[in-house]
């Protein structure tokens, strides 16, 4: 509902639609709740650089860009966001509950809709760019920061439109079961047939996508330049991680990172991780870390990343 004060980010609502176009929005709509979003229509003019005959610069001339629409959402991630995010970052549906790469980012678009309290805006046509999931731990009793699993979307859409109609009968939001969001404390990090200790990680898959402009204001379409798919993690200095360091240097080892809670479970399985190589440094009297800096490819047999994802409670 409308404020004439000011907008607040407390009472937005965002829901997704999948599926061919033109996307109804319903009550059987995606609802999510999230921590934030930056989905922006950037567009400026042409024609300044006429010159006229003087300092001015004149209405008249002015003409709009071309222009894209791009941004992030950032979601605390569940078991469910899997089920529904995971077709569009890797650009192929699951067979039953089991997710590996694709191509087929135009299958897998979708519309979003923000409301941002004092207005609706539909982002039409959209992609995930780039996905980024991560937690760290939280050293004591730091209460303004939390350990639940994050999944960062970095989206492309073709346009955007504002005063849309929110549905009349909204979506209800779900926060229990499979919607139960992922703590830091429920992951297990495998490398190398090795139970690996990790303070922080950060797995991004960058589908490398580029928006194509021709004779149009707005995208004709996004392109992928090759997909990279990497996994950052903080370590304890041991015997064990340096041997595991040194090892995907050398030759690509496989590895796995697994979130479970209860019967709910996600599991990250790579087909090869090599490591980036950096040495452990002293930094001060306490801890010296090691970093894994690692990238994921593909075998003979075996996909880059495959995701298996069981969202039965």
């Amino acid at each position: 509902m409308p404020n004439s004060c000011a907008a607040f980010g407390a009472v937005s609502k965002l829901i997704v639609e999948g599926g061919s176009s033109p996307r109804t929005f319903d009550g059987s709509s995606e609802r999510y709740d999230f921590l934030a979003e930056t989905m922006t229509r950037d567009q400026g003019f042409s024609g300044r650089r006429r010159i006229v005959g003087s300092l001015e610069e004149y209405e008249a001339g002015f003409r709009p860009n071309s222009y894209m629409v791009a941004g992030a959402v950032v979601l605390q991630m569940s078991p469910k966001d899997v089920t529904n995010w995971m077709p569009r970052i890797l650009a192929k549906a699951g067979v039953s509950n089991v997710y590996t790469p694709g191509s087929d980012f135009a299958g897998q678009t979708f519309d979003m809709l923000i409301d941002r309290e004092n207005g609706v805006f539909r982002y039409v046509d959209c992609v995930v760019a780039k996905a980024t999931i991560r937690s760290q731990t939280v050293e004591g009793q730091q209460g303004q920061t939390e350990e639940l699993v994050e999944m960062i979307l970095y989206i492309f859409g073709r346009d955007e439109t504002y005063a849309t109609a929110w549905p009349g009968s909204e979506p209800a939001l779900a926060l229990s079961g499979a919607n139960v969001d992922y703590h830091h404390s429920e992951g297990a990090l495998i490398v190398n047939s090795n139970s690996t200790r990790y303070k922080k990680f950060e797995l991004t898959i960058d589908n490398r996508l580029q928006p194509l402009f021709y004779n149009a204001l707005t995208p004709t379409c996004f392109r992928s330049a090759g997909r990279v798919t990497t996994l950052d993690t903080e370590n304890p200095f041991t015997e064990t991680t340096i041997a595991d360091a040194k090892a995907m240097l050398a030759a690509g080892i496989a590895g796995s990172l697994t979130f479970t809670n209860g019967t709910l479970s996600t599991l990250f399985e790579f087909g090869k991780l090599r490591n980036n190589y950096r040495s452990p440094n002293v930094r001060d009297k306490g801890e010296t870390p090691l970093p894994l800096r690692m990238i994921a490819s593909a075998t003979d047999t075996e996909p880059s990343i495959k995701v298996t994802n069981d969202e039965t409670v």
